[in-house]
């Protein structure tokens, strides 16, 4: 292509070149500069070409394709806007009919060879110059002019979204392996690290299996439904109904509607259940390709990633929950998770390693619960030693054995936690259950290879101690602390949490 509206092509590796005029494209204007050609990998017959005009004020995109080596053109422009010049062209390496443009202002593309050109959403307003397609990973990389590069990580869930697909109700396209994989930090716990904003470093995409999926319909919740009436209400100049009572409460009590995904092994078991909120149209969610954590439940976030699952075959389906209700919107969609290849000490039996995961996990749970129940303990006593001292005449007795609990519990405490007051003085203490845990938990967490000998021996020493310790905490919350709870109550003290005070018998 050249600058003058002249396309040029060989047929004979550059032997003999044949001369398309440009202006005799349909709707070209004179001396347009030819900004792309592009031969078409599927057929050799087909050729792209972009022209520009914008040097004589014409801001159209004017986009051809010939099936005949150039001999005619058609316009495949179609609803691209017309104010936006048209700068490069791709074309997908399986698809042939789905095709990228880059324009004046972001980059459309099209699944049916130009008839109907649909933007990309997420860029900038900003010039798309160039577009290379990564076929590997099939990723879709976009050169602005002035604001860098923009990578679209696997976009084969385009080639999928066809009619009968975007008519149901929802989908899940077809999912890439997942890659399951450390990620390393090589300038500190952070991208940039000690380097600062300074220093640039683009996000890598997310670790594991993405699900790119479709919801049609939106939700109208009771507030929406009821303004909804309001509106047409007003158009239609009729009166409005103000809602009842308990219209209005309905409305604030009404569950937010919610999606789930349900991950299940190839033996039907599932093993992960992810929740986004509900959006229409085409979106993302990522799952890391680890179980869920088993630490104590809070009510301030959701459960986070535990150890990694197997690598094998996996399924994913979508609910919908709203309002109570709950509605399957898809079939299963099958996927693979993968370990990523090139580890220096892969683990030669995945299974051994999942199993040790799960002993892991489990101990950790019930470790993480108890030391959780130990440390309520002592807020309790705390707050017992104060109702004590509220009593009108405070019982010594009683704050002797309050006293008791909380050496009980600092016994324990230095059992699992470590001689704190030592090692503040240099003096070499045994180390606690919680660095015994700690260094399992943070090693397994962060490594696809084997577990080694010392994290067996640390699993099974914190293990054989945390028998004895389970026994105190238990014997402490449910003997001494319930029997102190009792003598406070008995003597009208004041409330101590967890206590359920009696009412009815003064």
């Amino acid at each position: 292509g050249t600058d003058d509206g002249l396309i040029q092509i060989t047929e004979d590796a550059g032997q003999n070149w044949r001369t398309v005029d440009g202006n005799s494209l349909p709707g070209a204007p004179q001396q347009s500069y030819v900004n792309a050609v592009l031969a078409s990998q599927h057929d050799v017959n087909t050729i792209y070409a972009i022209l520009n005009h914008h040097k004589y004020g014409d801001f159209k995109p004017y986009v051809y394709k010939s099936t005949d080596k150039g001999m005619s053109w058609t316009s495949i422009s179609s609803n691209l806007p017309e104010r936006g010049s048209a700068y490069t062209i791709a074309e997908d390496h399986v698809d042939a009919g789905l095709l990228f443009v880059g324009t004046e202002f972001s980059c459309f593309f099209t699944k049916d060879g130009g008839a109907y050109w649909k933007k990309i959403g997420g860029l900038p307003t900003i010039a798309i110059r160039d577009i290379a397609i990564q076929k590997r990973e099939n990723d879709l990389v976009l050169a602005s002019f002035g604001r860098g590069f923009y990578v679209l990580d696997d976009y084969s869930p385009l080639r999928e979204m066809t009619e009968e697909n975007l008519a149901n109700e929802a989908a899940i396209f077809p999912i890439k392996p997942g890659l399951m994989y450390i990620e390393s930090a090589p300038l500190g716990w952070s991208a940039v690290g000690f380097q600062g904003h300074d220093f640039y470093v683009a996000k890598n995409p997310p670790i594991g299996a993405t699900f790119t999926y479709f919801v049609k319909d939106k939700i109208k919740t009771l507030k929406a439904q009821r303004q909804e009436a309001e509106r047409k209400a007003i158009k239609d100049s009729t009166e409005i109904r103000y809602p009842t009572y308990e219209e209005y409460v309905a409305e604030l009590e009404e569950e937010a509607p919610y999606l789930e995904f349900i991950i299940k092994d190839a033996a039907g078991t599932i093993v992960r259940k992810l929740k986004t909120s509900y959006k229409t149209g085409v979106n993302r969610l990522t799952w890391s390709g680890r179980m869920v954590d088993l630490s104590p439940a809070s009510t301030r976030r959701d459960p986070s990633d535990g150890m990694m699952a197997m690598p094998g075959a996996y399924s994913v389906t979508l609910f919908r929950h709203h309002n109570g209700d709950t509605k399957q919107l898809t079939e299963p969609e099958s996927f693979e998770l993968k370990i990523l290849e090139g580890a220096t000490l892969p683990a030669e039996n995945q299974a051994e390693l999942a199993a040790f995961s799960k002993e892991t996990a489990n101990f950790q749970r019930v470790y993480s619960g108890a030391t959780s129940m130990l440390s309520s303990a002592g807020e309790k006593v705390s707050a017992m030693e104060r109702a004590i001292m509220a009593l009108p005449e405070p019982s010594a007795e009683w704050l002797g054995e309050v006293k008791k609990i909380k050496n009980t519990i600092a016994d324990i405490r230095k059992t699992i936690y470590g001689d704190r007051r030592a090692s503040t003085l240099d003096i070499d203490t045994e180390p606690g259950l919680s660095s015994r845990m700690r260094g399992v938990s943070y090693a397994l967490y962060g490594t696809t290879s084997a577990p080694t000998k010392t994290m067996r021996n640390e699993l099974k020493l914190a293990k054989e101690a945390f028998g004895p310790v389970y026994q105190e905490i238990k014997n402490l919350v449910q003997n001494d602390i319930k029997a102190m709870e009792q003598k406070l109550e008995a003597a009208g003290a004041p409330y101590t949490p967890g206590r359920m005070m009696e009412y009815g018998k003064n």
